[in-house]
Parts: C-alpha cells; structure tokens; sequence
C-alpha cells in the first residue's frame, strides 16, 4: 500500500509532472484517473485468469478493504475538488486551490488506519512464506534508482508525444490521458500484480492496486502546486 505503490507510481508523477509543465493539465489528471481505472482493470483481469485453489478476492483478503475504502474516498475527494472549484472561485491559497490541502490530511489518516487494520488482521505476511531470492540491500537500491531514472529520462517524450495526438487526432488531452497515457503508465502495475499473483502474494497486489490508487490521488498535489493556479479548476 506504501512502499510497492509508491514505485509503481513513478511514471505518473513524472510524465504528469512534465504535462503540466508543457500547459496540458487536462493530460496529466486524466492520466491519474484513467491509470486508477486501469488499476482496478489489472485487478479484476488478474482474479479471473489465475488458475489455482483459491482466488484473489476471498475473506481473507477481507482485511484490504480499509485500504480500498481509502481508494474510493480519495477519488471522490478529487473529484468533488474538480466539481466544486470549477463552479466557483475559491480562494487559492498560494498556489493551491482550498480542497486541495485537505488530500494529504486524508491520505494520511487513511495510511495511519491501514496500518493499524493490518496489524489487527494480525496475520503472516504471505511474502515471508514465499521462496524469494534473497537480493543485497544496496543491489535493490540501485536497480530501483535505475529504473527511476529511466522513466525520469522518458516522460518528457512521452506526454509530448500525447500531446500531439491528442491535438491531431481531436480526441482531447483529458481522453487521451485517461486511456492512452495511463495504460502506458500502469504497466508497473501490470507487471507486480501478474508477478505477486503467480506468487501467491495476493495481499502484494491488492495493497499494490489500492495503495497505488490512492497514491495517484496524492499526486494531485504537486502536480497543483506547479500549475498556475488551481489544477483542479482547468
């Protein structure tokens, strides 16, 4: 819900860091909702293809449901913020509309209740029971900053590229963002969930889905801040 989420997430921030920055926000939040669809996509696509004795979505997978509770109530706090300011001329407080900075309070003392859920399920970790090879610290490190650098290094491309398409073909900067650009940046997604699935480490990929969700919602944030003035009324 944490730290997997937070990884997976890295192509978002960044291409959508670089949307915005090239005046497309309707590209950037599309993306950070259609990547959240997708998420629940990869989800569902993964339960019904794997093939074994028990299934994704079952009671004891029941203890998730705090942490797509979260989910759910940071995706409606976005889009009340994109509703309400839309209509109306909230103060903007620096460079941040007023709802706004209720999204990290939430997604903190959504986090803190997580946690607290999973220490009262009071179960074994299921990767603890997992033959994983065992990789040294610093190797893990590097190959995370690696692959981070390698999307840093791509996302400029990438949001120009739909920028493009979305003006040529008239689809829109927000539908092109909503599908186009967050399947690309759901891959990460894609991959961990099929791999902690085949794994038998469904905990993994529910928390990774939901945390993931609520993750993008956060993103918002920053995404906000670098925007003249509120992201969530353009």
């Amino acid at each position: 819900s944490l730290f997997l989420a937070a990884a997976t997430s890295l192509p978002e921030l960044f291409v959508d860091i670089s949307a915005v920055k090239n005046k497309m926000p309707d590209l950037a939040v599309g993306d950070l909702m259609g990547s959240s669809i997708f998420n629940l996509f990869i989800l569902g696509i993964a339960d019904l293809s794997h093939k074994g004795s028990t299934v994704i979505f079952s009671k004891a997978s029941a203890h998730h449901a705090m942490a797509a509770l979260l989910s759910m109530g940071m995706t409606a706090l976005a889009g009340a913020a994109i509703l309400i300011e839309h209509q109306t001329l909230l103060p903007v407080i620096g460079n941040f509309g007023l709802i706004s900075i209720f999204i990290p309070i939430v997604y903190l003392f959504g986090l803190r209740l997580v946690y607290f859920n999973q220490r009262m399920a009071n179960e074994v970790p299921e990767i603890k029971r997992l033959k994983i090879e065992r990789k040294p610290l610093l190797k893990a490190l590097s190959g995370y900053l690696l692959s981070a650098g390698a999307i840093l290094f791509a996302a400029p491309y990438l949001s120009e590229a739909a920028g493009v398409i979305a003006s040529q073909t008239g689809l829109g900067q927000g539908f092109i963002g909503t599908t186009l650009v967050a399947l690309t940046t759901s891959l990460p997604e894609l991959v961990s969930t099929i791999v902690s699935v085949r794994m038998g480490a469904y905990d993994l990929a529910l928390g990774n889905i939901f945390g993931s969700n609520a993750f993008n919602i956060l993103l918002l944030i920053p995404l906000d801040f670098i925007n003249e003035g509120s992201i969530f009324a353009v």
